[in-house]
């Protein structure tokens, strides 16, 4: 089993020339088998979906239902969802567990799982490969 961890994730797209992008950076590693993490087109999509491009979102703007579409280009979108209960904040269905990190380059928030899109799942449900 190969780790796509939150660490190579920055990495990469630090290396990115947009100059102002929100990065949801998952602070537990992804366990994919080795089909899937040498297989680009899936890795890269991953990646790119941690990613809001031209927009620097601190938690402060963040609204129940508001949607961004990702770097990716694959026409995925992120969703806001808030517990108006607990104060929490849902990026899809991971929890952003430390908010507002100022970067060179946006903004950063740390979330309790990776996200991936529901096309490239799908792409992997037809494959029969798994991933957890």
């Amino acid at each position: 089993m190969k780790m796509l961890a939150c660490v190579g994730a920055l990495a990469l797209l630090c290396l990115r020339s947009v100059m102002c992008q929100t990065t949801m950076a998952p602070v537990t590693p992804m366990q994919l088998n080795d089909e899937l993490f040498f297989n680009d087109s899936f890795s890269r999509d991953v990646l790119l979906h941690h990613v809001v491009d031209r927009k620097t979102l601190y938690s402060i703007g963040m609204r129940h239902t508001l949607t961004y579409l990702t770097a990716d280009q694959g026409h995925d979108y992120l969703m806001i969802l808030e517990d108006f209960a607990t104060g929490d904040i849902k990026v899809n269905t991971a929890c952003i567990v430390q908010k507002d990190i100022s970067a060179t380059n946006g903004i950063i928030h740390i979330i309790d799982e990776a996200l991936v899109p529901a096309r490239v799942l799908l792409k992997i449900e037809e494959q029969g490969i798994t991933i957890g």
